[in-house]
């Protein structure tokens, strides 16, 4: 199963109300190359509020794709004064979409330089290694879609692994917090879409970012 992302984004009014900015306001899309076919020119030489399918990112801002990502926060829905246009695009397939969420510019720039965080799940044999070694071994091309059955804390691992004698057969999982310096996201939200929508509303608290998503199979 995979992950589409819809996002738009908004400004402002100085009544407090919210309007839609059109893509034509938008950065140039992100998959536009212009070494590429003219086909390909026709499909993305184009402006366009949106990133690329990065799941390590779409983990960041609303806990889907990869889900050992700790989210900036976890999703809020979509917000109650949204813009109308915005509004009849999400109430027109409502029933498909999930994960919705937003942030406006000045959320997004706080946490532009975080680290990010993971919530790694480790099973009874992968704990036994990192206790006793203190490095987690995983196996090759480990990749996580959903979060595991018979979670259980790690006091809790301890003791079952302590106690083997008396294990009923069932594979529990825990789960450890860290960071990974090493993985970087996909920049062109923080460094193409936030700039733009700060040249159109200078105040990073009345412009924000809404998207949801949809699954794919």
């Amino acid at each position: 199963m995979g992950y589409n992302i819809h996002m738009y984004v908004e400004r402002q009014r100085e009544d407090g109300s919210w309007e839609r900015i059109p893509d034509t306001k938008a950065p140039k899309h992100p998959y536009y190359d212009p070494a590429k076919s003219a086909d390909h020119q026709i499909s993305f030489d184009k402006p366009r509020w949106c990133v690329v399918r990065d799941y390590t990112l779409f983990g960041r801002l609303a806990g889907i794709g990869d889900h050992e990502v700790i989210p900036i926060a976890e999703p809020k829905g979509v917000p109650n004064d949204m813009s109308l246009s915005i509004a009849e695009e999400w109430t027109t397939n409502q029933d498909c979409w999930h994960n919705a969420s937003y942030f406006n510019a000045k959320e997004l720039l706080a946490v532009k330089d975080e680290p990010l965080r993971f919530k790694r799940y480790l099973s009874m044999k992968n704990y036994k290694e990192y206790l006793n070694t203190g490095k987690i071994k995983l196996p090759k091309n480990y990749f996580i879609w959903e979060w595991p059955k018979n979670l259980i804390s790690n006091d809790e691992m301890e003791r079952i692994l302590s106690l083997m004698a008396f294990w009923d057969g069932t594979e529990y999982y825990t789960d450890l917090l860290f960071e990974r310096p090493d993985i970087k996201l996909d920049m062109h939200l923080w460094e193409k879409i936030v700039p733009a929508m700060l040249a159109i509303e200078p105040d990073p608290e009345k412009v924000r970012i809404v998207f949801w998503f949809n699954s794919t199979w």
